[in-house]
């Protein structure tokens, strides 16, 4: 991971905060999104990806890496909001030097993967 963030541009996801601190991809990064759905809706996608995807390997994943789900996982995204005011404080921390979005609903996400297209083609 610390390759991949030295780099001039890159994306990265993920759910661990501590690792994302350690490895700079908070210091590197020039804008921090926060999805922040309501945890049914979460809870829901993850059981239709399992319904499509379960015992394959879905194209947004690694080879080998085939979709599968466990007690702990499920219990994780259940919990998530729990993690969320520790995430809101560093994000409220970054906001001086850094873009930070919390998108909150499907409308949210649209529109700013929307604004993304738009902004790369531009910038292409």
């Amino acid at each position: 991971m610390t390759a991949i963030v030295a780099e001039n541009r890159w994306i990265t996801d993920g759910n661990y905060l501590n690792e994302s601190i350690l490895t700079g991809r908070i210091d590197r990064a020039d804008t921090l999104i926060l999805l922040d759905v309501p945890r049914v809706v979460c809870l829901w996608r993850v059981v239709r990806r399992i319904i499509k995807h379960y015992g394959q390997v879905r194209p947004d994943q690694a080879e080998g890496c085939a979709e599968r789900v466990d007690w702990p996982f499920l219990q994780f995204v259940w919990s998530y909001p729990s993690r969320m005011p520790r995430i809101q404080q560093l994000l409220s921390t970054q906001i001086v030097t850094k873009t930070v979005l919390v998108l909150r609903s499907e409308t949210d996400i649209d529109n700013f993967l929307r604004n993304a297209a738009v902004d790369t083609s531009l910038s292409a």
